[in-house]
């Protein structure tokens, strides 16, 4: 019973991952210009987010909100 439990939280936190990966990806498209600039500018390590993959901090609440926040920073010319 536990072991399914786990397997089932395992599945909805990757879910939750692949939504957010999706929807923050065509965020940035929408910003930067084109998917490409938008998969370039998540798999590079970024100054705003200490240097981490805005792609690895997608994996927590947290860490999707910061990416977020750089990206509403840059299309709004605020600092980044």
């Amino acid at each position: 019973r536990l072991i399914t439990l786990r397997n089932d939280m395992a599945k909805r936190n990757e879910y939750t991952r692949a939504q957010a990966i999706a929807l923050i990806s065509r965020q940035a498209a929408r910003i930067l210009g084109s998917q490409d600039n938008a998969t370039e500018w998540l798999n590079t390590p970024n100054q705003a987010l200490g240097m981490a993959k805005p792609i690895d901090l997608l994996g927590t609440g947290s860490g999707a909100t910061q990416v977020r926040s750089v990206l509403s920073a840059i299309e709004h010319g605020g600092p980044v």
